[in-house]
């Protein structure tokens, strides 16, 4: 099954596998252990994801085992926003579950690291994206560069389209945010009722209000940009 596996599904399991690994990282339920199955995990999908995706059956080998890891972290640690926001999409619209999960990683990672630089600096450490006496801040800074290079190499889609979510239903997305929790399957009436005074349920280290939750949404059909490529254009 590893060695038959088609490339962009490779490419969509992997970056699910490396959302795991770093939103692992990136909950308030992260423990020294879910941070050292997280850290490996996400150095292997780093280094070995691209090869893996162009069929070199020693990489893929090396991801499957980091995946297994990465789940392992995040099935203790929890998921942050990045599912939180991407599962939404999934009831509004037929799209592949790994594009939704790329759209939304570079967001939210960027929402993310004013609050949590510690655990950026460490995710750089495990990248091999720092060097000797480098200060935390700079170290943090160099992630989110380095998975925006990976995802274009690996095709992943910087923005939704327009026919795949409108713009209109971004507050029905956001209040089923701070539904989450709700016992009941809400239909659109009740939906509209729901508090979203507060901060919205979930782990993630920062803390998100209703206007975050939104802008990210507004944030996936902009897309986001990688120095030196054209802007991101409509998925196919």
């Amino acid at each position: 099954l590893l060695a038959s596996l088609p490339s962009r599904q490779a490419a969509l399991s992997g970056v699910d596998a490396l959302t795991h690994a770093i939103e692992a990282c990136c909950t308030n339920l992260a423990t020294p252990i879910t941070d050292a199955l997280a850290l490996a995990a996400m150095g292997i999908l780093m280094r070995d994801l691209a090869a893996a995706v162009r069929g070199d059956a020693d990489a893929r080998a090396r991801c499957l085992v980091a995946s297994t890891m990465a789940n392992q972290a995040c099935g203790n640690a929890k998921h942050g926003l990045v599912h939180g926001l991407a599962r939404n999409v999934q009831t509004l619209s037929v799209i592949p579950y790994g594009v939704t999960i790329g759209v939304f990683l570079v967001p939210v990672m960027e929402f993310n690291r004013p609050a949590a630089l510690p655990a950026f600096a460490r995710m750089a450490d495990a990248m091999g994206l720092s060097r000797p006496g480098e200060p935390e801040s700079s170290r943090a800074a160099a992630v989110v560069p380095a998975v925006k290079r990976l995802l274009t190499e690996i095709g992943i889609p910087r923005r939704l389209g327009s026919d795949e979510v409108d713009r209109s239903r971004i507050d029905e997305l956001a209040r089923m945010v701070f539904a989450r929790n709700t016992p009941a399957q809400l239909d659109r009436a009740a939906l509209a009722s729901v508090d979203v005074g507060g901060f919205a349920p979930s782990p993630n280290i920062r803390r998100a209000r209703y206007a975050d939750v939104v802008a990210l949404y507004e944030r996936s059909l902009v897309g986001w940009s990688v120095e030196g490529a054209p802007p991101p254009q409509t998925p196919a």
